[in-house]
């Protein structure tokens, strides 16, 4: 009897902390996001590749469109979407590591590279955080009304 208690009230505590964590993994999401791509203009400016500014920022809509195919399949499929969450980020990680040497020296086509790569990392994981979102939480419909 006392375990059955126990085990309702953690059951309890982990609904009660589902949306503030889900709320918490969406703000990183974005904030991950919004933390580089905003001064990305001003900084390459300041590293002599202003004319690469309109190239870097386009990766992000053709990572986007090209990203989805594969790891939409292999992710439906094979794999939990937590697990490959974070291998992409830490993939992306690895790559944005990169991104101030390649700015340093100026070159331009090893950045653009980069922020390619990185954005294929990317841009999946922005449909991996609602798929765990939405299968995390026992009825959507009620939580969003």
């Amino acid at each position: 009897m006392v375990s059955t208690t126990q085990g309702s009230q953690s059951t309890a505590v982990q609904q009660r902390m589902l949306v503030p964590r889900l709320s918490l993994m969406m703000f990183m999401q974005f904030f991950i996001w919004g933390s580089w791509s905003v001064t990305l203009g001003l900084v390459m400016t300041q590293h002599n590749m202003s004319l690469l500014i309109g190239d870097a920022f386009s990766a992000g809509p053709i990572a986007s469109i090209l990203s989805p195919f594969v790891l939409g399949m292999l992710v439906d499929r094979f794999f939990p979407s937590q697990k490959v969450l974070a291998v992409m980020h830490l993939a992306g990680a690895v790559i944005l590591w990169f991104v101030p040497q390649a700015m340093i020296a100026e070159n331009g086509t090893l950045l653009i590279a980069l922020l390619f790569g990185y954005t294929l990392c990317y841009m999946p994981t922005l449909a991996l955080t609602n798929n765990i979102a939405f299968h995390s939480l026992a009825s959507s419909e009620k939580v969003f009304r």
